[in-house]
């Protein structure tokens, strides 16, 4: 399963989640870790209603998986997975998913930490935020 972007009629968390613990657990890997990332009612300045997210899926995917090429490597990860969202999501709901398999926890959680902090700077994903009083900003 590729990592990346994609609609939300086509993502869905929790099975990707699934099929990746499922590929993963032949022994290879010593711990698996999984980080997702839901809407939150706290917004930059009012309670949040939901959330938009849009990209340019292209250089967005391409960057996803430079990302996850790079921590595969730096880290000797058996498998790395980042997948998120885009379209309107509530409050709640999930919007995206880091699920990395490595031979031991050393190694898991650097990556996992790095892994976040990257898909939240590098890849062009841009998010709206669509308050409870019927006004959005662009964050």
């Amino acid at each position: 399963m590729a990592s990346g972007v994609f609609d939300k009629k086509e993502f869905n968390v929790y099975k990707r989640i699934s099929e990746f613990i499922e590929r993963n657990s032949g022994g290879d890997a010593g711990a698996i870790n999984i980080f997702i990332g839901e809407v939150k009612k706290k917004g930059r300045r009012e309670r949040v209603k939901a959330l938009y997210l849009e990209a340019y899926k292209e250089v967005a995917n391409k960057a996803i998986e430079e990302i996850c090429d790079k921590l595969r490597k730096k880290y000797g990860l058996v498998d790395i997975e980042i997948g998120h969202g885009l379209g309107e999501y509530e409050v709640g709901e999930a919007i995206v998913y880091v699920a990395i398999a490595a031979t031991s926890r050393k190694e898991m959680f650097p990556a996992m930490k790095e892994a976040i902090e990257m898909y939240k700077k590098i890849p062009p994903i841009f998010k709206k935020e669509i308050y409870e009083d019927g006004s959005s900003e662009w964050i």
